[in-house]
This record gives structure tokens, sequence and C-alpha cells, in this order.
């Protein structure tokens, strides 16, 4: 309801104008399966474009992963449904990040950081001592078929559930990131 809501509100403040979706982390395959689940002229004459920062697409792989899904399956029905740049009436852009190698305490990428990048890394990709954005594998967050880009950037940058925010953390939202992929939006 919320992407109909903001969708329906961009449609009557610009009038004849198509709307553009910009995603974050989850928000990127929620909107995948949304614009999957609408009838196509509906899709084509309303949207034009789903851009991803830091979303994870490709769902956990076979196996062990696949078990104790984060995702409860929710990522693989999506990618199953819908793979890649599935609409090609829609432009597609995905933007990840190499900032965060995954690692083990005492593997060289910095204690905190490194543990949680590999934490988080493993379940969704198989692989915990990957690059990514501390939460999304780098290999995880690209479609086949879109525009892909990669930028020096976290995943958040507050600390979650107390919103205390991380100073001099550059995440997607960062100023200085944004002008790394805000081109597309057009």
């Amino acid at each position: 309801k919320a992407i109909e809501a903001g969708a329906a509100a961009l449609r009557n403040e610009y009038p004849g104008r198509k709307v553009q979706l910009l995603a974050h982390s989850i928000g990127g395959w929620i909107s995948r399966a949304y614009l999957g689940q609408l009838p196509a002229e509906e899709r084509s004459a309303t949207f034009s474009a789903l851009a991803t920062l830091g979303t994870p697409h490709a769902p956990p792989p076979e196996g062990f992963f696949r078990t104790i899904d984060q995702t409860r399956g929710l990522l693989r029905f999506v990618e199953e449904r819908y793979p890649g740049a599935f609409h090609p009436e829609l432009r597609y852009l995905t933007v990840g990040s190499r900032a965060q190698r995954g690692a083990l305490p005492g593997g060289g990428a910095g204690l905190v950081g490194g543990a949680l990048a590999y934490a988080s890394y493993l379940p969704l990709g198989g692989e915990g001592g990957v690059e990514g954005d501390g939460i999304t594998p780098l290999r995880c967050a690209h479609l086949d078929g879109a525009e892909q880009r990669e930028v020096d950037a976290y995943h958040i940058a507050f600390v979650p559930g107390s919103g205390t925010r991380l100073l001099g953390c550059r995440w997607y939202g960062s100023p200085d990131v944004v002008g790394e992929w805000a081109d597309f939006l057009r």
C-alpha cells in the first residue's frame, strides 16, 4: 500500500510523468515484487525505473544456507518469478559496495566491522570473507540486465534500534555518494 500511495501522490503532483522507484536494502526486492504483481499496462503507465541501493537480490545458495534463509524464502520467490531486470519497459540500476570485507576475528578486516559483515554475508551468499557494504555482499547486490555501479559506502550510517548517527560513515545516501548514482534518475 505504501508504494501505491506514494506513486499516486507523485502522479497527482506531477501529472504526465512516470514514477522512478528508489529503494534501499529489503526495499529493493519488495519493489521488485510489487512491480511484478501489477498488470503490465498499469506498471508501464505508472513507472519508468527502479534503482536499488545495497539490496540483496540473489537468494541464498542451495544447501545449508537456504535452510536458514533470513528472508524466509521471500527473496527466492521474487527472483524465481521476476529474475534480473525482468520488465523490459523499466530501466534498472543496482548499486553495491566493496567498503567492508567480511572476516572472522583476527582476520585483519577490523574486529567489529569485519565480523559483523562476515556474519551477514555468510547466510546471504554462502561466503563470509567477501566484499560488500557490511550487510549485503557485493555479488548479491546486482541484477542481471541492470546497469550496475559500485560505490565506497556502508549499508547504513546509524546504529540500528537507537538511531544514533555514525559520524563520518559514508553510506549510500551520503551527499558525496549520492552523486555517484543519482544521475540515473531523470
